[in-house]
């Protein structure tokens, strides 16, 4: 039996292509819709050539309502491609998700994938901005550490494992190791830059 890949589907054309002009900066910071006079905030001319710009406002709100954590998680779970765990958030952003017999996922579902997580990292950026208590920065900061110390642990098993490793014969679980420090030590570096620009956006304004 052929195992397929979850993909993502969005009915609307009009959001697809609002998505797919997100999903095709390799970061959020990157993305015209969110980028204005220097700044990254909601940029409501280019957003309305998509959709009107009140309706990109009460997304980001409801998406900013469902608090910190579980955007992580929801990002986590578009980056490891659990789309079905992330069901709740993508009813909120008009994306469904079903089972392929692919090969591999498709480059539109890929695009959309990483539309919704530059999308979560736009509002996690904005929510430290607008936390005083710094309560959001401070969650992920505990993230990050977590996320280290687990690529820490993955690389010290490596080392562990590699002496014994005799047999040219290729050892498929240290593979899938070393495969998912590098996507764990990406994935820290890309919510690492939220955190790095917020804070440099929080001197500025010091």
């Amino acid at each position: 039996m052929v195992r397929g890949f979850m993909e993502l589907k969005v009915d609307d054309q009009t959001v697809f292509h609002l998505y797919q002009e997100i999903g095709k900066s390799s970061a959020f910071s990157e993305v015209a819709l969110f980028k204005e006079a220097g700044k990254i905030k909601l940029n409501n001319d280019k957003i309305a050539a998509f959709l009107p710009a009140k309706e990109i406002d009460d997304l980001c709100k409801k998406l900013q309502n469902l608090g910190v954590e579980a955007l992580l998680n929801y990002r986590l779970y578009l980056y490891r491609k659990e789309y079905g765990e992330a069901k709740p958030f993508l009813k909120i952003v008009d994306v469904e998700y079903d089972l392929e017999n692919d090969s591999e996922e498709s480059q539109k579902s890929e695009i959309i994938s990483r539309a919704l997580q530059h999308l979560i990292d736009f509002n996690l950026y904005q929510m430290i901005l607008d936390d005083p208590s710094h309560a959001t920065f401070n969650i992920l900061r505990e993230t990050l550490f977590t996320i280290e110390d687990y690529c820490l642990q993955i690389e010290h098993t490596i080392s562990l494992r590699a002496p014994a490793q005799k047999s040219s014969k290729e050892d498929e679980l240290q593979l899938k190791l070393i495969e998912d420090e590098k996507m764990m030590r990406r994935y820290y570096d890309e919510l690492h830059l939220i955190t790095d620009l917020a804070i440099k956006e929080l001197k500025k304004r010091s």
